[in-house]
């Protein structure tokens, strides 16, 4: 019996090294055959990336900085503050990004009882994001920043607060828990930053892509940005999507020092006060970045989404133990004992671009047409009628209800 067990447990072993290892040999065949057939496409796309990780403003930053310390000073005494997080952050903003904020208590044991009582007494949570939003959106306006709206969103596990400026950008805050996932995500794909300018630039390949294929809204079911970041980490540092060697280490392994879920919240916040230090790495793989968009592509055509799971820790991804009820993107980061990525409509929305960008690419198409990809349009009428895409729609009316309830109940109250 012994001897049959392991006999069987050899032979499934056996049966997934060589699926692996076809998928990679199949994956390289398609490249090799765009690349056969678009090579000036794939240059060109290169050429684009690096024009516009050029223009990028830095400057900008140091601007919303200057604006977060003033307004910090208004609003706070000194055991409060807030952490800058997302984008703004990490090094991947841009000059239309938005402002995202972390309610952040800074004496520890106030820390503690605070978030014990806010998000146990439902009362005192209302009472306290209103007030706070009166305060700071009266404060941002003494900065001289006209602001068009303000909106609590108190019903999120995770409460937030919008304030829409009348520029078009807004600045979002969200009060956490004792978890703080936002600041500690935002450390971890800072790191991820430094270890090599690709992930920035396919980043910005994607964001672009996903954005014309509307597939890219978290508040209404879709993908947000944190998890097409998370996807492209997982394709770059793992063995199972590129071979011989990957693009970046697994953090999470080579510097736990840095990005562990063990590193006290306080030290994660310092490191993000800090200026941004390289990441002593070197890789091998010296792939551009046309192709590991077109491989990052293709590999994730061939990602059974319903039978496995991506350990962004770990570097790989395992098979699922079970499958029941809607199918979920199963992304799994550091500080997470569940996937990030909790619609299923997301999970469909992607599995459903990625088969059809794959078609597509074989013709040259979402290649060189960066940043604005006009034949997405096709894809957009193609899936008006899926469920994921009605779902977002829904969701859609219900969330601008919401806020624009919220808006018009905020105006009452300043008459």
């Amino acid at each position: 019996m012994v001897c049959r067990s392991l006999a069987r447990r050899l032979a499934a072993t056996s049966k997934r090294v060589v699926s692996e290892l076809k998928e990679r040999r199949g994956s390289a065949t398609f490249f090799e055959s765009i690349k056969a057939r678009h090579s000036k496409r794939l240059e060109e796309l290169d050429k684009k990336l690096e024009e516009s990780e050029k223009s990028r403003n830095p400057a900008s930053n140091g601007a919303i900085q200057g604006i977060l310390s003033r307004l910090c000073e208004r609003v706070f005494a000194k055991d409060c503050r807030f952490v800058q997080v997302g984008s703004s952050v990490n090094g991947l903003h841009s000059d239309n990004s938005d402002v995202d904020l972390v309610f952040f208590p800074t004496d520890v044991e106030k820390r503690n009882k605070f978030f014990k009582d806010f998000h146990n007494n439902g009362d005192f949570k209302m009472q306290y994001i209103y007030t706070m939003s009166k305060l700071i959106t009266r404060e941002v306006e003494n900065l001289g920043i006209p602001v068009e709206s303000c909106v609590v969103l108190h019903q999120l596990r995770l409460p937030l607060l919008i304030i829409h400026l009348k520029n078009g950008q807004s600045i979002d805050i969200q009060f956490p828990d004792e978890q703080f996932q936002a600041i500690r995500n935002t450390n971890l794909i800072r790191h991820y930053v430094q270890c090599d300018h690709r992930l920035s630039l396919l980043f910005l390949y994607l964001r672009m892509l996903f954005d014309a294929l509307d597939i890219r809204n978290s508040k209404y079911g879709l993908l947000s940005s944190y998890h097409i970041l998370l996807l492209a980490v997982h394709f770059l540092q793992s063995e199972q999507a590129l071979t011989p060697w990957p693009v970046m280490p697994v953090l999470c392994k080579t510097h736990a020092n840095l990005v562990g879920a063990q590193i006290p919240i306080d030290d994660v916040v310092s490191m993000l006060d800090s200026p941004q230090v390289s990441i002593e790495w070197n890789s091998h793989n010296q792939m551009p970045v046309s192709e590991l968009a077109v491989r990052f592509i293709d590999y994730y055509s061939n990602f059974d989404t319903s039978q496995h799971v991506i350990y962004i820790e770990k570097g790989l991804t395992s098979r699922r133990r079970q499958v029941s009820g809607e199918v979920h993107l199963l992304l799994v980061d550091p500080y997470s004992r569940m996937t990030v990525c909790r619609s299923s409509a997301a999970a469909k929305a992607f599995a459903e671009s990625v088969t059809y960008l794959r078609r597509k690419m074989t013709n040259g198409q979402f290649l060189d047409s960066f940043p604005t990809f006009p034949e997405a349009s096709l894809f957009r009428t193609q899936t008006k009628f899926q469920s994921w895409r009605v779902y977002a729609r829904e969701r859609k009316v219900v969330v601008d209800k919401r806020m624009q309830d919220q808006s018009s109940e905020a105006e009452l109250q300043d008459s």
